[in-house]
Formats: structure tokens, C-alpha cells, sequence
């Protein structure tokens, strides 16, 4: 993932959220919040679709073992770097 950026054009994570397939990104705007929230709640279909895409890509991407095994190899990595025992 890529950090935070000040200045982004639209409001939420873009990195996860793909807008109009996994969910709608909106340019921190209230007026374009609320209008995304009543385009989804008058279109049942595109809400079940862009649900169960955003339910995949979440399980693809946040698999606990997937966490687990990356996690693991950054204190590899790090360990790996240490010339001296910590006391």
C-alpha cells in the first residue's frame, strides 16, 4: 500500500476501494457522498455487485495468512540486519 497523500483528489482509500467497482470514491465533497449513498440505495444490483467484488478483494487482500507470512518476513528481514544481540 502506498502512504497517505495530502492533496488527494477524492476521499478514501483508493488503494483498496475501486471506484464504481468496489465501492464509489467521492472528492471529500458532502453533497457527492450523499448523492453516491442514494445512487446506491435506489440500485439494488449494483450494490450486490460492487459487495461482493469489495468481499473478494478484501478476503484476497487481507488474508490472515497472507498477514501473517509477510509479517514474518519483514522481522526476518530486520533480524537478519542486527550485528549485535539486544541486551
Amino acid at each position: 500500500m502506498r502512504p497517505a497523500r495530502r492533496g488527494r483528489e477524492r476521499a478514501g482509500c483508493e488503494e483498496v476501494v475501486r471506484d464504481g467497482e468496489t465501492g464509489v470514491l467521492t472528492k471529500g465533497d458532502p453533497m457527492a457522498l450523499g448523492d453516491a449513498v442514494i445512487g446506491l440505495l435506489l440500485d439494488a444490483e449494483r450494490r450486490a455487485v460492487m459487495s461482493l467484488r469489495a468481499r473478494q478483494t478484501a478476503e484476497r487482500l487481507f488474508d490472515v495468512r497472507l498477514m501473517i507470512e509477510r509479517t514474518l518476513a519483514v522481522y526476518a528481514a530486520a533480524t537478519a540486519r542486527v550485528t549485535h544481540p539486544v541486551p
